[in-house]
């Protein structure tokens, strides 16, 4: 493709973005399957008279490769419908939002063995962004079904600057042919890429360098592309990758503090509104914004926890908390509050000299031992239905702000915690923290410099 076609197509294309919507689970009926993989049937359509079976419709034709799926990719979810208005797909929050007639249409007409099917019907129907597999399918599939449309999708969602050296770069190659012979061998020029390249990842939010390798090699096979692209030693490339992601860490890091500071100082509901980097927080309480971030943000616990449960299907929790698995399998819980408490995270006993949790907090423990006697009651049902292990669960309160301890309360914020069975309080500065230590130990063992915008 040439660049100017490029360049049209990267206009022309600007308009065909789907939007993501969101479902409400209970329009929909979940069925559970042997190894514990849901699939949510649309509750206003007899999918049973569909298919001619005379129960309740479970099974069905390459339903098996919707399971292997959603195994590879557990925090997706798959709504099926029979809509006529939801042909073939729509991207929705919780996962896809899927035509039942088209996907088993397109299903019969492709040869793919079974576990690639939902794959060659999403990249069929979706853009890229629109994807969401781990992270040893993401080549795979990118080299597979990756298209025209898709390439400039994505490279539409880089900066102007970063488009522009992209569309140099393609135009460069019409005019010129770097490789000489030498001995019988093809010699070819070796460029000085480094610099080069980060200026093009500048912006790059959602895709690593070698996924946006495999994209270049697919809109333009031309030698002077991959020779450039391949010049770059593995070295080069987890440093790229490493300092791309602590420009991520960082970026995310200030927007947490903005919110705090927004906190501070007035009405954040209202404020965050006049901030283009914080828009993807917004939220109509002061609670679910900073819950908002943590979501987008779980790297700043580190490896403490690796998945995210959806507390909305476990009544027993309100959406605002956090159910999330632990590295060893088990599950958490994080309770979350404002950073602003009426009353702060201590008050102070005169007489005593000395601190104690305000109502506030007092407030928050009481219902995290809540929560902790429930489960316990209920354990057994909740591992059978939720697929979820339950033992001694731990809760995190994550409240208030520590930025103007003195030693004497960081002293009765440690005893507070050492005993309390199984809670622990932390305050968003404590998160801060963590953030920052995980970005000084990435340049600490990449060498990567703090200073490199990506």
């Amino acid at each position: 493709m040439c660049p100017s076609k490029f360049k049209e197509n990267l206009r022309e294309e600007s308009e065909n973005i789907l939007d993501s919507i969101t479902v409400n689970y209970a329009d929909f009926k979940e069925v559970i399957y042997e190894d514990g993989k849901s699939l949510f049937f649309d509750e206003k359509y007899s999918f049973h008279n569909h298919f001619g079976h005379k129960r309740k419709t479970t099974k069905f034709p390459f339903h098996k490769n919707m399971l292997q799926f959603l195994t590879e990719n557990s925090q997706v979810n798959i709504f099926i419908t029979l809509d006529e208005n939801v042909k073939p797909i729509k991207k929705i929050d919780q996962g896809f939002l899927i035509n039942m007639v088209s996907y088993c249409d397109f299903c019969k007409t492709i040869g793919t063995k079974t576990g690639g099917r939902l794959k060659a019907f999403l990249g069929q129907n979706l853009s890229i962004k629109d994807i969401n597999l781990t992270e040893t399918d993401k080549d795979e599939f990118i080299r597979t079904y990756a298209s025209e449309k898709n390439i400039v999708e994505v490279v539409r969602g880089f900066t102007p600057d970063a488009q522009n050296k992209i569309l140099d770069l393609l135009n460069s190659q019409k005019a010129t042919n770097t490789s000489t012979e030498k001995r019988g061998i093809e010699q070819i020029k070796i460029i000085e890429t480094t610099d080069e390249i980060l200026s093009i990842f500048n912006g790059l939010k959602e895709i690593d360098p070698k996924v946006l390798k495999i994209l270049l090699d697919k809109l333009n096979k031309d030698d002077k592309i991959t020779n450039l692209l391949s010049s770059l030693t593995e070295i080069e490339l987890t440093n790229l990758f490493a300092t791309h992601r602590h420009n991520i860490y960082q970026t995310e890091l200030d927007n947490l503090e903005k919110l705090l500071s927004i906190e501070e100082t007035g009405n954040i509901v209202e404020e965050i509104k006049n901030y283009d980097s914080l828009k993807s927080y917004m939220a109509n309480q002061p609670e679910k914004i900073f819950q908002n971030w943590i979501e987008q943000n779980l790297w700043v616990f580190g490896v403490e926890y690796i998945k995210k449960h959806d507390a909305r299907k476990i009544a027993l929790f309100s959406e605002g908390d956090l159910l999330m698995e632990s590295i060893d399998g088990f599950l958490d819980l994080i309770e979350l509050k404002r950073p602003r408490l009426d009353y702060e995270i201590f008050k102070h006993d005169l007489s005593h000299n000395s601190y104690y949790p305000s109502p506030d907090l007092s407030k928050a423990i009481g219902q995290c031992l809540f929560y902790l006697e429930k489960m316990d009651d209920y354990k057994l049902n909740l591992e059978k239905e939720h697929k979820v292990k339950i033992l001694r669960p731990r809760i995190k309160i994550i409240a208030g702000r520590t930025n103007n301890f003195k030693d004497a309360q960081f002293q009765a914020l440690r005893m507070l915690n050492s005993n309390l069975n199984h809670i622990q309080i932390i305050s968003y500065d404590y998160l801060l923290s963590c953030g920052k230590k995980i970005i000084s130990i990435i340049n600490e063992t990449t060498g990567v410099k703090p200073s490199l915008n990506i």
